[in-house]
């Protein structure tokens, strides 16, 4: 009697929706990270980081939720918010908060999770 044998395989596409979701919480969390970070700014007293922050958080206003949405919404909403952060008067204020690492590791698990979604 030859011993029996358990092959696992688990179906493609399964791997597929595990590579996302793992892609994706990747790229939720810098983002999380980042809105966080901005909002750690809410108090500041100091005139030049007050407004930088009043800008940013008035642009995250509209990104609320984010991390809810569909993976096609999610995405699109993400590269519009990457690229408004890429317009001057927002680099100056990502600058002046020291959060540009933070934008760039955004922007990076957003690339990543592009190429596993496509």
């Amino acid at each position: 009697m030859r011993p029996c044998k358990l092959v696992c395989t688990v179906p493609k596409a399964s791997q597929t929706v595990a590579s996302l979701e793992v892609s994706d919480r990747e790229c939720d969390d810098p983002l999380s990270t980042l809105t966080g970070l901005v909002k750690a700014f809410s108090r500041v007293k100091e005139a030049g980081r007050k407004e930088a922050y009043d800008k940013l958080s008035k642009l995250f206003k509209h990104y609320a939720g984010l991390t809810s949405m569909s993976y096609e919404k999610e995405t699109e909403a993400i590269n519009h918010l990457l690229k408004e952060l890429k317009a001057t008067d927002y680099q100056t204020v990502l600058s002046i908060l020291h959060l540009t690492t933070h934008v760039e590791t955004l922007t990076k698990a957003q690339a990543q999770f592009e190429k596993a979604y496509k």
